[in-house]
């Protein structure tokens, strides 16, 4: 699991430059790994974990077959 710390570093390193390729080599991570923190960059980069924030992304709703 990567940190939120981690995360963050990752979306300052792209934002100078860096490859997606580079940083998948860097941080050992699949290139969808990557774009899947870069996607909601923002909320990654507003969180503040001082506030108890322990998870960014929605639930899934539960779907029920039957």
């Amino acid at each position: 699991m990567m940190t939120l710390e981690m995360k963050k570093e990752i979306i300052e390193t792209r934002d100078r430059g860096v490859s997606v390729t580079d940083l998948c080599r860097r941080y050992r991570q699949p290139s969808w790994t990557i774009f899947t923190i870069l996607k909601p960059k923002d909320k990654i980069l507003a969180v503040d974990p001082s506030k108890g924030m322990t998870r960014i992304t929605k639930n899934r709703p539960l779907i029920s077959y039957g």
